[in-house]
Parts: C-alpha cells; structure tokens; sequence
C-alpha cells in the first residue's frame, strides 16, 4: 500500500535523505522504528509498502548488497533471519547471544564445601512444597549465570542475600558488585540485602555492610562524551560475582557493554520482574530471556527442582553444559501481596489480561485499590494532603524519607492529565492549603528529580530531593545519591523537574507506600498492560487509579512489542 509522507516521522526522514534512494526506505523504517524501542524490522513488513509517493525515484529491483548484507562484511544494514538491523544493533545482540552462550557452556563448580551445605540446609529447611527461593539460590550457587525473575515481595534481594552468604561460605575472599540501572534501584537492592541479614553469620553480616552499590554506568566506568567505558572485554570487571537490579531496564546497547566486560570465570546473576516496562532505549532483553525457554520449548523445572536439597541429599553442580531454560528462576509466591485481594490480585488480573474478572473487580469495594472513573477532585484532593508529611517534616534526612509516603504517578506528560499539568495542579492544591508558596523556580520545598548526569555534583538521572532552605535561610537543593544526601546552590542544576508527580517509566526501581495513577480518559498507544502493571506494583500499601472504565479494560489487553532477533537466533 502507499505510504503517506503526512504520517511519517520528519527526523527519520531527514536521516534516510542521506543515503541513495533506493535505500531510504529501510534506514527510514530502522531509525524509526528504533526510536519506537525496535531493535530491527522484518524485512517484509519494509518491503511490503509502497514508498514511490516519499522517495520519488525509488526503485525496490535495485542492488542493495553495497548496504545490506548478512554480516559478514561491514554494511550499513545487516540481515538475519529475515530481520534487517543497523549494523550497531545487530552487533550489540550478537554480543548478548554469543556471552551468554559461553557463560552457559562454562565450567561450573566441581566441588562444594560441605560448610557451605550445612549453611543452604539450614537457610532452606524444607517444606512440602518446592521453595523457589532455594531452587534460585542452588542455580547461583552451582552455575556461572543465573536469572532470577518475580513481582514485587517475592523475596528477590532476600534470595540474593543468602545467595551471597552461600558464596562468602565458598570464598570468604569474594569481590561482589551489586548494581542497577539507578542509583535509587541500587542504593534499595544493597539496604534490603542487608536487611535480610538476620538470619546469617555474624561473618557474613560484616561482608556485607562492606557491599557498595553503584549504578551499572559507574560500575563500568563512564567515559564522557563517549558511548563507551573503562571496563569492557579487555579490561574486565574485576568482580568474582556481579549482581544486577531492575535488568528490565536495561536496554540492548548497555546490555552488551555489561556482559562483554564480565571476566570469563565471573557469575553474573540478573534481577528483575519479567513482566515490568521494557527499557526506554531500544530493547526489551530482560523480557525476551525470560521468554526464551517457553520459545526454544526447554523446561529447566526438574533440574532446578533437583539440584536442592529438598528432593536430593545433596547440593549438586550441573555435570554437562545444560540449557539457558535451567538459568532461569521465576519466584512465584508474594510475601507482601495475596493473590485473592488488593494490589496483588489487581497486579495478576493485569498480568493474565483477565477482563472478565477486571470487570468485577471494578464493581468492587477493596481496602487496598480504589479506582476513580469520574476523575473526582475531593477524591484527588485527599491523596494529594499526604505530601504534608514530607513539607511538615524539619529533619532534611527524614523528610527526603517522607518523600516516599505517596506518589502520583504520570502515563503522559502533556495533557491535561499529564505530568506538567498534574505538577502544577498538585502545586495550586498545597498552595491554597499554606503548605508551599510557588514564588520562584526553586521554591521552598519543592521536591526534585535530576534528569540529565551531573558528574562534578555526583548526582545522575533519577536522583530526587527537596529544594529547602538551610539554617541561613538560604535555598539549596538536598539530594539522595548512592554516597548519601548531598546540597548545593539549585541554581546550577538546570536539568531537574517537579517531582510530586513523576512518569511511571521513570518510577520504575522505587517503591512508594501510597500511588495515584493518572490515566488520560481517551486511548493512547502507551496504554498497555506491562505500564499499568509496573504502576500497580510501585506501590506498597494503597492504589489510586484515576481513568476511563473502557480506556482502562481495553489497557490491559494490549502488550508491548518490541521487534527482536533475539529468541529466533538464540537456538542457531
């Protein structure tokens, strides 16, 4: 069919201009497309347009081989399994394939203490039913990758933190990393890894108040103004264990760079909740490993299942290279949400894209989710009085806490039901309440959050605080970062937005007792389950949802599509 230059994005095209006509359409379609998360394109789906009407001239019998080619030679384009990608696309997924490959053919432990025995026994005693959260830890233990996924208050970190105990029992010596992709997602990975210490040797609790979590761009090493990093495959990581938080973040480009700059004999154990947002750069890579068992039709249940002490006397490493379906762990019970009420039957409801039960659920009364299909203003008004505990609270450390009591959360930011205009109306509410007074920019307290790195001020996208004044009477900007609450002059951060309410991509990798979720009352493409769900789950205690009856149901049944040649070349 014909493609309409009206609906075309102008810096896509302005891209394809600069390569011969009979070309523009497919480095139109990639640029585009990997502005939209894609990280390639089926070659049909280009191919199948018409594209005449746009690039007069064009002609699809043409040679393209100077531009496109299978990979072999350096081209532009490379084609694989009937995808076409950007040549740094296609390499930074083959980069992923190929390192997992080898972590999954590595050697694994040939021999475990028997200290080290005694302590999994004691730490997963048993029940009659099977403890996933063991059969994660064993997988950590006896093999050199391991993904473990699960909602929130699956018992992820807790998972980790006796995986580290197991590891320090092997190697006392150990040099663990643990990160994520901010610095907020890794200072609360390092607090609840040493919160779920109670239950460990004393020993093991000195190691880890030594862990020092970092972001996955400081772990590597930034270099400025530059795409790449001090630590890659010919300067490695010089950690014996890598733990990585919220890899659903992740996009493909950083993705690459991190499995290319673990060393060889290294673990490298990934975190996440399969089912949360993609990244918002390009790549969903969490998701699609995750996915990759069920594709490749190999079920790892029984070898994990087996290599615990619940259904054999011992603690077993695999004997032969095994597949990636026996690195992945799903922990599927949720100690802080039941299934059968609340936040955690509306979180599976999504998951399931179960809309009949959606719609009873709607009729509903629960403690736990209220939703506002009427966008009622006392309603909103009530949630918006919890932001007087952090404005109330003198302490500038405590008050920072107090930032997590409530959040509203954005799918938009423009809009009338979008992030500048909820800030703003958030802002008018405290004001006539005498809790603030806008009468600048850098109003007093006003809460923050960084959106651009600021390397001389050590605080980096995502970090969030209050503008207050100090005992002087002068205002300074108070910000969390992974060393600890840092204040400077506002003045000279100028990337920074009001963070009453914030975007549900950028809430991701915190958690907050009470959220507000903002929907628009018409449809959006950014409506799908995996943003919703991601919504829900920020929170801990109580859900507002404030949308359209039918926008809301019609939501749940639309997922996030990447294009990936990730689960077709895996198996090659």
């Amino acid at each position: 069919m014909p493609v309409s230059a009206r609906n075309l994005d102008s810096t896509s095209l302005q891209f394809a201009e600069y390569f011969p006509v009979n070309v523009r359409p497919y480095f139109y379609a990639l640029w585009s497309k990997l502005k939209d998360g894609h990280i390639c394109v089926p070659r049909l789906e280009i191919e199948s347009e018409n594209w005449s009407d746009v690039f007069p001239g064009f002609n699809n019998e043409e040679d393209l081989s100077e531009f496109v080619s299978e990979g072999a030679k350096y081209t532009p384009i490379v084609e694989s399994e009937g995808n076409l990608y950007l040549q740094r696309y296609f390499k930074y997924e083959t980069t992923i394939i190929e390192k997992i490959k080898s972590f999954l053919e590595a050697a694994v432990n040939a021999e475990i203490s028997a200290d080290t025995k005694k302590l999994f026994k004691e730490l997963f005693p048993g029940n009659e039913t099977t403890d996933w959260q063991a059969v994660a830890a064993a997988a950590a233990l006896t093999q050199q990758f391991t993904i473990i996924t699960g909602g929130p208050g699956t018992g992820k970190t807790r998972t980790v933190a006796f995986i580290l105990a197991l590891l320090f029992s092997e190697n006392p010596e150990l040099k663990v990393a643990l990160a994520a992709p901010t610095g907020k997602a890794a200072t609360r990975m390092a607090e609840s890894i040493k919160n779920s210490s109670d239950k460990l040797p004393q020993t093991v609790q000195e190691k880890f108040k030594g862990l020092s979590p970092s972001t996955i761009h400081r772990l590597l090493g930034s270099i400025r103004n530059s795409i790449y990093f001090k630590h890659n495959s010919e300067n490695p990581l010089p950690h014996d264990v890598i733990i990585i938080d919220e890899s659903s973040m992740i996009d493909v480009a950083l993705f690459a760079k991190l499995v290319e700059a673990v060393a060889p004999q290294s673990k490298l154990i990934l975190l996440g909740d399969k089912n949360q947002l993609a990244s918002v750069e390009a790549g969903s890579l969490f998701g699609d490993l995750c996915s990759l068992p069920e594709k490749l039709n190999q079920f790892g249940n029984n070898f994990l299942k087996k290599i615990t002490p619940l259904y054999e006397s011992e603690l077993t490493p695999a004997e032969k290279v095994i597949p990636i379906a026996n690195h992945i762990v799903e922990l599927q019970k949720s100690y802080r949400f039941d299934d059968s009420k609340g936040i955690g039957r509306l979180s599976r409801i999504v998951i399931n894209e179960d809309v009949n039960t959606l719609k009873s659920f709607m009729e509903e009364t629960d403690k736990q989710v209220k939703i506002d299909f009427e966008y009622n203003d006392s309603i909103f008004e009530h949630f918006v009085d919890g932001f007087g505990a952090f404005i109330k609270e003198k302490d500038i450390k405590k008050a920072i806490s107090l930032l997590g009591k409530c959040k509203v959360l954005c799918a938009l930011r423009e809009g009338n039901n979008g992030l500048y205009a909820i800030n703003k109306r958030i802002e008018s509410i405290l004001e006539k309440k005498g809790l603030i007074k806008c009468d600048n920019i850098f109003y007093h307290n006003r809460p923050v959050m960084i959106t651009k790195n600021n390397y001389a001020l050590g605080v980096y996208n995502g970090d969030t605080g209050i503008i207050r004044k100090n005992e002087k009477g002068q205002l300074r900007a108070w910000i969390e970062t992974e060393s600890g609450i840092v204040d400077f002059n506002p003045a000279i951060i100028s990337y920074a937005e009001t963070a009453f309410a914030i975007t549900i991509h950028k809430s991701q990798g915190s958690e907050f007792e009470n959220v507000a979720i903002i929907l628009p009352p018409y449809d959006s493409p950014i409506l799908t389950k995996e943003l919703i769900y991601t919504a829900i789950t920020r929170a801990k205690e109580t859900v507002l949802i404030r949308t359209n009856k039918e926008i809301f149901t019609q939501s749940i049944t639309r997922r996030v599509k990447r294009g990936s040649g990730l689960q077709n070349r895996f198996g090659k």
